[in-house]
């Protein structure tokens, strides 16, 4: 539950991903239990703003598969804000990071290399969601906004980014990287992030090596 002015709502239901049926790749996660994500949908927090800590939840599980037992959408949901059931089917994904570090951004070879990404990306469908990876940006890198943002400065502006605290902050921006990107869907669960945008949730390293996902932070992108 995340409140908000004169209108307490419930989070989302986003995803249920189901460990087991994940194909192997390393040890990032679990080979067990159930992965569970959240979002406020009511009001969609972009998470620039120290402020949307709570915007966004993530639980894991484990326990017998019996006791799963599908819930009843709550009588008071509002309708804008339900989506369709869907199930899951995942796979082994090549993926590209969209900037690379070691490039210079006036080479020719800096060109080649965004032209083909975007050839890769348009051939994989209109609809994007991965797990781990690189994630797919669509107003860049969004590392250093997670560690800024969750430690309490607002990046709205270039003023957060450009503070002394800002720049004692920086380095820990290589901790994070992602755990899920859910992709505008509006053929499947009906979902639409801002203007056809996507949602990222973002972990620390050493937090998702823990299992700990109380400080996991999402950002929402747009064009």
């Amino acid at each position: 539950m995340r409140s908000h002015p004169g209108h307490p709502a419930p989070l989302g239901f986003i995803a249920q991903i189901d460990l087991s049926t994940l194909p192997s790749f390393d040890d990032s996660l679990p080979d067990a239990g159930w992965l569970y994500f959240f979002y406020d949908r009511y009001c969609e927090p972009w998470g620039f703003d120290p402020d949307d800590r709570g915007a966004c939840r993530v639980f894991y599980v484990t326990g017998e598969r019996s006791r799963l037992v599908r819930a009843e959408l709550p009588s008071d949901l509002d309708k804008t804000h339900r989506a369709q059931p869907c199930a899951v089917e995942s796979r082994l994904d090549l993926t590209i990071a969209d900037s690379p570090e070691d490039l210079d951004c006036q080479s020719p070879a800096f060109d080649a290399y965004f032209n083909f990404v975007d050839e890769f990306t348009t051939e994989l469908g209109p609809a994007q969601h991965r797990m781990l990876g690189p994630a797919q940006n669509i107003q860049g890198e969004m590392e250093l906004e997670c560690q800024l943002a969750s430690h309490g400065i607002y990046c709205g502006n270039a003023d957060g980014f450009e503070s002394e605290r800002a720049q004692r902050l920086r380095e820990g921006a290589r901790d994070w990287r992602l755990l899920l990107q859910i992709d505008t869907d509006e053929e499947g669960p009906g979902w639409m992030w801002g203007d056809v945008g996507r949602i990222y949730f973002w972990i620390k390293q050493q937090d998702l090596r823990s299992l700990r996902f109380d400080d996991v932070w999402l950002i929402l992108q747009c064009g």
